[in-house]
């Protein structure tokens, strides 16, 4: 069973930050949800630092390089990287908090 008092509070905090800035939390239809979050290719160091502090934590999938099209920019692209989690209880319960309706 979850419990959010298992959670250190360096913890909160990081995740907190993050889905007020660089992450979010997915839901696909009929599917549990999922922590997200993306950094630029120029802030790869804090997107594995931030992934080496939640993984304690987190089920989270190592970062992974996306190179998104978009013709907004001068290059035509954009550069990133992406961490995403598995399914867990407590990021269940952040979707309840976070996302009521």
């Amino acid at each position: 069973m979850f419990s959010l008092s298992s959670i250190p509070e360096e913890i909160k905090h990081m995740i907190t930050g993050k889905l007020l800035g660089d992450g979010c939390i997915t839901k696909q239809r009929g599917r549990k949800p999922r922590f997200q979050f993306i950094h630029s290719k120029n802030d790869s160091e804090w997107c594995f630092f931030c992934f080496e502090k939640l993984t304690s934590t987190l089920p989270l999938a190592r970062p992974f390089y996306k190179k998104v099209m978009d013709s907004r920019t001068e290059k035509g692209y954009t550069e990133c990287y992406q961490v995403q989690s598995q399914t867990d209880q407590f990021i269940t319960f952040l979707e309840q908090v976070c996302y009521n309706n």
